[in-house]
């Protein structure tokens, strides 16, 4: 198997990301966080969010997969929080 990009190259790239995120949101962010696949990279990230950068984030649920192992074509999203609370954001 062929490495397309190593760890260096990921973290570099994640802490640029970060970095740009900061850079062009002043107005308290919300990021939605896909499970499962998306909590490693999302904890990634917002390890690398300076102290002062302030924001706010939820988990969803996502699946096209209900009964076999061939994808519906349809995608149920499940908020695990009540989003309200990021209403006006």
């Amino acid at each position: 198997m062929d490495i397309l990009f190593n760890e260096y190259e990921i973290n570099n790239e994640v802490y640029k990301l970060a970095r740009k995120i900061e850079s062009e949101n002043k107005n308290h962010p919300v990021f939605l966080v896909v499970l499962k696949g998306g909590f490693y990279f999302a904890s990634k990230l917002f390890n690398l969010f300076k102290h002062t950068f302030v924001y706010d984030y939820s988990f969803v649920k996502a699946a096209s997969y209900f009964d076999n192992t061939k994808s519906s074509r349809d995608i149920i999203i499940n908020f695990l929080d009540d989003l309200s609370f990021f209403e006006n954001r």
